[in-house]
């Protein structure tokens, strides 16, 4: 059955709403995804396989908003074990002769997984932000609100409605793109309030501390300053990896709503390496949760001498 078109434009199988060809995209630029996906897996396993455990074994991180980094850094072990290789293989099908129905069943399976995964990351970052927020607004009793088993909690039904949306985007492209721009738009907004609110918090914070120290020198005053600086820090950092976070994302996001419009097969390929990017983002994440966070990267340290030592 022939399921392209030769005019450049985007010829979508009945029999499986997800599969996307054209005529006009040249086998090497599929090879050359794999490649990059392939070359990455195992670097990303690796790295967020050795932050998620070494969190987990410091008792001093098992902390509400570790648990969310954690949680990060699970959706990104899952991606580069599951699908991230098995967007490679959807490709590399793409330029053999395999039936439809084998090349249906590894679209279908990494569109699920795909928006599982996405989902997660987007929901989480969002809840990273919402938790910072928190920590300003309660502060005192931020450690009573906010508990290591409510984020717990959280994080399962996060993943409980990716789930679900993930299952319900199978069979229409169109549906698909509303729930993914509606999920990421309200994710992007929430977090933007949050950071936002957060920054004239911290601004208004930092200038009562600093009138009060200047009036009269105490400890407890330089106290809050390093305290306040060290939160400020922690909250930038997270604020840089979400901003990257979102260059990663938005030519996907971008992508599946043109591709929606205009139906040509360069946007087809400008989704297809934007997929790539994704899970890239997947390794980026951990490497800059490391530079950035002294306390976390000191434990992956330790966690690496000590892997080490025992194969001594």
């Amino acid at each position: 059955m022939d399921m392209k078109k030769s005019n450049g434009t985007i010829s979508n199988e009945r029999l499986c709403s997800t599969i996307e060809y054209c005529t006009d995209t040249d086998n090497s630029f599929h090879i050359a995804n794999v490649a990059i996906n392939i070359f990455f897996c195992v670097p990303t396993v690796v790295i967020n396989l050795i932050l998620f455990v070494a969190v987990c074994r410091t008792s001093t991180l098992r902390t509400p908003s570790n648990i969310l980094i954690c949680a990060l850094a699970s959706t990104d072990l899952f991606v580069g074990l599951t699908t991230q290789p098995l967007y490679a293989v959807l490709l590399y099908s793409m330029t053999t002769n395999l039936p439809l129905s084998i090349k249906c069943v590894l679209q279908t399976m990494s569109h699920i997984l795909g928006n599982v995964f996405v989902g997660m990351s987007f929901l989480t970052f969002t809840a990273i932000s919402v938790d910072k927020l928190l920590m300003v607004h309660f502060h005192l009793r931020y450690n009573t609100v906010v508990t290591n088993k409510r984020i717990t909690f959280c994080v399962l039904v996060f993943l409980a409605i990716c789930a679900v949306l993930a299952v319900s985007n199978i069979f229409t492209m169109r549906d698909y793109t509303i729930k993914v721009t509606t999920l990421t738009t309200i994710c992007f907004i929430v977090a933007f309030i949050s950071y936002s609110k957060i920054y004239r918090t911290v601004i208004r914070h930092q200038k009562e501390i600093h009138d009060q120290t200047m009036a009269v020198a105490t400890r407890g005053g330089n106290n809050k300053v390093l305290e306040l600086a060290r939160f400020k820090k922690r909250t930038f950092s997270m604020m840089c990896i979400y901003a990257i976070f979102l260059l990663f994302y938005l030519p996907y996001i971008c992508s599946i709503v043109l591709i929606q419009i205009l139906e040509h097969c360069l946007i087809l390929e400008i989704k297809i390496f934007s997929g790539t990017l994704i899970f890239v983002n997947s390794l980026v994440n951990p490497v800059i949760i490391c530079w950035k966070m002294r306390e976390i990267r000191n434990a992956m340290k330790e966690l690496v001498c000590f892997m080490c030592s025992k194969q001594n």
